[in-house]
């Protein structure tokens, strides 16, 4: 019996571009589409995700419209003759930056990140700005320390000679219980005007070095947004 096909087989698949085979791993542009999803993934588990370690200004980098590419002397974008919709989808995505933006310096030009999976599979190069990690909210206990050293004060107080008034026991239980689900996010910029043609090393150090002499001297660069997903 031949298997069905579905077309969108979870609520957030939608807003996944290049998906796994799952729909777990994938990329938005922007992060109101990350939001969104967030939303639906929650929705689907009955479950609630909530920050534990955040590095960078996650989506606090903003880019502005390629409608000033005059003003910056880039030349005219190719969307420039699209469509008004397809110019708001990529408009979220896709824009101009200054390389003096704070965050933007200080990183490593990429064409592939081994610890999170990432490979630039069109030759265009990158730098991570900013990496999120969200815990299941009945995930680790991370004031499970501090708890018991507070146990251990009051216990010390009440059995002193002179005992503090006893205070009403919590009869609710914690929720956590140690579930390890986490959802990860890599936020990267990428530039294509420094796209390399081949995959030989020469020419990726020789993009690479381009890219970063640019960034240097602070000029307005065309950059692109992306966040990757991984679902738990």
């Amino acid at each position: 019996m031949a298997s069905e096909k579905f077309c969108c087989p979870l609520p957030w698949a939608k807003h996944l571009k290049s998906p796994s085979e799952n729909y777990l791993n994938g990329w938005v542009s922007c992060v109101s589409d990350w939001l969104e999803l967030r939303k639906k993934f929650e929705h689907s588990k009955s479950l609630h995700f909530v920050g534990s370690r955040k590095r960078g200004n996650f989506g606090e980098i903003e880019l502005a419209p390629l409608n000033d590419n005059d003003a910056v002397g880039l030349p005219p974008s190719p969307l420039s003759t699209a469509t008004t919709e397809q110019q708001d989808v990529h408009s979220k995505s896709i824009g101009i930056i200054n390389a003096s933006t704070p965050g933007i310096a200080s990183h490593y030009v990429r064409f592939a990140h081994e610890k999170s999976g990432i490979q630039s599979t069109d030759g265009v190069p990158f730098i991570i700005t900013s990496t999120y990690t969200l815990s299941c909210m009945y995930g680790r206990d991370r004031n499970k320390q501090n708890k018991i050293k507070q146990a251990e004060i009051r216990e010390k107080e009440l059995k002193g000679d002179n005992p503090a008034c006893k205070k009403r026991r919590r009869l609710r239980c914690s929720r956590k219980i140690g579930c390890p689900a986490k959802i990860k996010l890599t936020e990267m910029i990428r530039f294509p005007d420094f796209k390399s043609n081949s995959y030989k090393k020469t020419s990726l150090n020789e993009r690479s070095r381009a890219l970063r002499d640019a960034i240097q001297s602070g000029k307005n660069l065309m950059a692109e947004r992306r966040i990757y997903i991984s679902l738990p």
